[in-house]
């Protein structure tokens, strides 16, 4: 797997023990300077300082009453007012200050509570990418899940179908190929990306990952390298653009989810971990940071709001709304003790916040 001059690192101990059941994607807010993530198996999503002396006196928490998985910035949007959240049963809009989210396209009309949504991102063209996969309490993922491009909900185009474990989505620098990992098979596959259209051609093999663990999520770097997370090693590779690992990070647990560059720092989710060492035990569920030289990541790609609906001005306003004459859903946060677990902060539905209104309908063109 490795070559003999592969560039290693160690990280001994984490950056902050948040707890994390399942940590999962780690988004940084450049204009805040702060970090969020999900804790898919909690519910949460968490927000820190990237200046954080790892105390965790930054740490805001949001107690939802659904699985969050994802989030992704909305072009011409405050992310602290509102951001996309992929959910259990579709994709939603998160309103962070109001303390309330709201059902914008569900995966179907009738929800299927053996399926959820996982890893996702937005496309260069603005438009989300979002697999689907067999929720945890249905036990081992069956091949039931798919890979996802949302335009409206009656033009959801499902690019793969057929599988188990949906994983990281990304673009090279010059975003002509889409990298995305399938992380049964421990596969990362390549495609050929439209900058015209936003379609993708000519799927392939990239990299096959051939150690026990099993590739999670990735990031791609200014210099096309994908720094790929390794669940089950305690590891993350760095994998060139022709496929071939470079480097690895080595850490002192073993379910490694996830990374995101912050500046030249690498900061790397994980899981819990109640099976292996009394170290890994430990350190499960903690964010990790490692320095790195030179290596930064390109710049996330938001979901525009032209692809939301023919005017803006709705997603500044408070409130739920209606989207192809069916109403959507709206959920107060639940005031539940778990971010008293972790010490620090819940963020609760404001009164009356559960029952918001809209005057007018927002179609959706694409998503």
């Amino acid at each position: 797997m490795a070559s003999p001059g592969l560039q290693q690192w160690k990280v001994d101990k984490p950056w902050l023990e948040l707890k994390c059941a399942l940590g999962e994607g780690p988004f940084y807010e450049k204009e805040t300077n702060s970090v969020r993530l999900v804790d898919i198996k909690k519910s949460q999503i968490l927000t820190v300082s990237a200046a954080d002396k790892g105390d965790g006196s930054s740490l805001r928490v949001i107690q939802l009453d659904t699985r969050p998985t994802v989030t992704v910035d909305i072009e011409g949007v405050d992310p602290q007012d509102r951001i996309l959240i992929g959910v259990k049963h579709g994709v939603a809009v998160l309103d962070r200050q109001a303390g309330t989210y709201a059902m914008l396209v569900p995966f179907n009309e009738q929800n299927n509570e053996r399926i959820r949504s996982n890893d996702g991102a937005a496309d260069p063209h603005g438009k989300l990418w979002l697999g689907s996969m067999t929720d945890i309490e249905y036990g081992e993922p069956q091949p039931e899940g798919f890979l996802a491009r949302f335009g409206s909900p009656k033009s959801r185009e499902d690019v793969l179908t057929g599988l188990s474990i949906p994983n990281g989505i990304g673009w090279s620098p010059d975003n002509k190929t889409m990298y995305f990992t399938h992380s049964k098979s421990r596969e990362v596959f390549a495609f050929d990306y439209s900058l015209e259209t936003g379609a993708v051609s000519n799927k392939r093999l990239w990299y096959q990952h051939e150690g026990p663990g099993e590739p999670d999520g990735f990031r791609v770097d200014v210099d096309g390298n994908v720094w790929h997370a390794i669940w089950g090693e305690s590891t993350v590779l760095k994998i060139n653009p022709e496929g071939k690992v470079i480097g690895s990070v080595t850490l002192p647990t073993r379910h490694i989810t996830c990374v995101q560059f912050v500046g030249t720092e690498l900061v790397i989710t994980s899981a819990a971990d109640d099976e292996g060492n009394d170290l890994s035990k430990k350190y499960g569920g903690s964010i990790f940071k490692q320095q790195q030289q030179q290596q930064q990541q390109q710049q996330a790609f938001a979901l525009t709001t032209a692809a939301l609906t023919p005017t803006s001005h709705w997603l500044r306003a408070r409130g739920a709304w209606s989207v192809s004459r069916n109403p959507l859903q709206t959920s107060k946060l639940k005031n539940r003790s778990a971010a008293e677990e972790a010490g620090k902060y819940l963020v609760n539905a404001k009164p009356g916040s559960s029952q918001p209104s809209y005057d007018a309908l927002a179609s959706i063109n694409s998503l």
